[in-house]
């Protein structure tokens, strides 16, 4: 009898334990629906595009081998000789992968490490 009186008041416990939990849950859900983030339309795409090929003409006056030797120093300033290599060879090889060429590859991650500075300014 003891045993059972025992269990009883463990699981009692253990069920407002998980009622709370649900609770919490909810009310958290509730409160991130509010900031359900709104659909982008096409024309918000076509825009972005228009942008990033504006981007992209900007930077043709620049030299490949400039801006790859300068995003080079930078990755390697950051995270050394032997990993900065591989992480910027393996960026470009990312975007060579998906069909672009060398060129294209290095300006879309001059571009991203320019946003990426850019955003952080702010």
């Amino acid at each position: 009898m003891v045993y059972g009186i025992f269990v009883s008041l463990f699981l009692l416990w253990l069920g407002i334990f998980f009622a709370s939990i649900g609770i919490i849950t909810i009310i958290y859900g509730i409160s991130k629906w509010s900031e359900t983030p709104m659909e982008t339309t096409i024309a918000e795409i076509w825009e972005e595009e228009r942008k990033r090929k504006a981007e992209l003409a900007s930077i043709g006056d620049m030299d490949i081998e400039e801006i790859y030797n300068m995003l080079l120093s930078r990755y390697i300033t950051h995270w050394g000789v032997l990993t900065g290599t591989q992480l910027l060879e393996g960026e470009i090889m990312a975007h060579i992968r998906h069909g672009e060429s060398f060129p294209e590859a290095v300006k879309k991650v001059y571009l991203r490490h320019k946003k990426e500075t850019s955003t952080k300014l702010q």
